[in-house]
């Protein structure tokens, strides 16, 4: 079987499309492809704090190894190997901010923050 040439699958905002709608369509997905895909029980990704936010995925990190970026609620900024899961690098980028959101008509306001 030929190999198929295909291009680098970063993604790197929002569902990967510059209007951050949602649509995204990789074509290497396919039913075909996806019928096949399975849990990968040697992940073993480890990190601290929840995550609400997409992760990205960058091809040819450091090392020419896939990565995976997540940031999480508790101000840490992970790079995961996508293989495996293990750390190739973390940051603390601050303390947390507590406050609160409040939306009033079409504006969003940042309350006052709590005494820590």
């Amino acid at each position: 079987m030929a190999a198929i040439a295909r291009e680098a699958v970063n993604v790197t905002q929002y569902h990967n499309h510059d209007t951050r709608d949602g649509l995204y369509v990789d074509p290497a997905f396919t039913r075909l492809g996806a019928a096949g895909l399975r849990l990968d029980l040697t992940f073993q990704g480890v990190i601290s704090g929840n995550v609400y936010a997409q992760r990205s995925y960058i091809e040819g990190g450091p090392g020419g190894k896939a990565m995976i970026i997540a940031a999480t609620e508790s101000n840490n900024v992970y790079a995961l190997d996508a293989a495996n899961g293990t750390i190739i690098w973390q940051r603390h980028v601050g303390s947390r901010c507590r406050g609160s959101i409040s939306r009033a008509g079409t504006s969003i306001r940042w309350g006052s923050p709590a005494p820590l």
